[in-house]
């Protein structure tokens, strides 16, 4: 259940709502959830095929073009969502996450100076600004005041985005508020590795790695959605990190599924020592289904817990992940 203590105190406040990443999977979520509460919205978009709702304002251009008046998009903006994010043109994320926010914190300050009220700005980033575990087999407790050490380049140029963002925002021009989600899921996610843990334990190819206590990080994206409508109405979010995850029991998304195919809930479970050694040695010769990336999440006891957003804004993820595995499960065999 999501739990508000102040519903949206300033919504009377907000005029007009800018977002990037319109189109994205979080993004499109975003949009028609804020048309359904009758806000204003404008999206950047670089395609001119119109996919929006008919009340949405459609502003054509690109964070990553010069050309872009970024400026023209801004006007009258209260509230600026960014959902944009590139998650596999390794060379396009310096110029979307990092060159892309400059951009628009530019365009802020520059309205800014224009004597315009002081704009709210929400960024959606990634709890990989933390990092992964150097042993992910162990308990590790990942909080907002954690250290930042992102390792791939997503990771690494959204984290460089939020602390432009907390540094810029010192010159008041704007207020801010950082999410931080882990694993995004939902029906229309591009992302497959959700989908091949079910598939493997509807082919009972699943198997434990070290132990059967291991913590999957997800969140809906319908939970996130909701978390950044509450960032981006509610004067508590302002000048906030919020991180956002679902934590469960691996164990338990694994007895939900072998329930829905009818399957007795019992895998293996192999030492941890050995499968290393086994994926070491086959990702040298084939394009093993398994690699190191893939155990440490398989083995990982790290959580994410939502005590700050919780305690602040009062909301907390209402779409438990093993559930939500049933319904992606029957959405798939609908659609066969």
């Amino acid at each position: 259940m999501v739990i508000q203590k102040k519903s949206f105190p300033e919504s009377s406040q907000v005029k007009q709502i800018c977002i990037t990443g319109a189109s994205g999977f979080v993004g499109s979520g975003l949009v028609e959830k804020l048309v359904a509460k009758g806000l204003s919205i404008r999206v950047l978009t670089r395609s001119t095929k119109n996919t929006f709702p008919k009340d949405v304002h459609i502003f054509i251009g690109d964070l990553t073009s010069a050309d872009t008046d970024i400026d023209r998009f801004l006007i009258g903006c209260d509230v600026l969502i960014n959902c944009a994010g590139e998650t596999s043109d390794l060379n396009q994320m310096q110029k979307l996450h990092v060159e892309g926010i400059e951009k628009l914190i530019m365009a802020i300050d520059r309205a800014h100076q224009k004597k315009t009220r002081p704009l709210h700005f929400v960024q959606l980033s990634s709890v990989g600004a933390y990092g992964a575990s150097k042993t992910p087999s162990l308990p590790r407790i990942v909080l907002e005041t954690s250290q930042v050490f992102p390792r791939g380049i997503y990771e690494q140029t959204k984290t460089l985005a939020d602390e432009i963002v907390i540094k810029k925002s010192l010159l008041n021009s704007f207020s801010y508020t950082i999410l931080r989600p882990s694993n995004i899921v939902g029906l229309k996610m591009k992302n497959q590795s959700f989908r091949k843990l079910l598939s493997a334990i509807k082919n009972k190819k699943f198997f434990y790695i070290g132990s059967k206590s291991s913590i999957s990080t997800y969140v809906h994206v319908n939970d996130v959605v909701d978390a950044l409508l509450i960032c981006a109405m509610d004067s508590r979010a302002k000048n906030q990190i919020f991180n956002l995850s679902n934590d469960c029991a691996l164990a338990d998304i694994v007895a939900k599924v072998s329930n829905y195919y009818g399957l007795a809930d019992y895998f293996p479970c192999l030492p941890e020592s050995f499968v290393r050694f086994c994926v070491f040695i086959l990702n040298k010769f084939i394009q093993f289904h398994l690699n190191k990336r893939r155990v440490d999440a398989l083995v990982s006891k790290t959580t994410y817990p939502t005590n700050k957003i919780e305690d602040v804004l009062g909301f907390v993820p209402s779409r438990p992940i093993p559930e939500f595995a049933v319904e992606y499960l029957k959405s798939l065999n609908a659609k066969k």
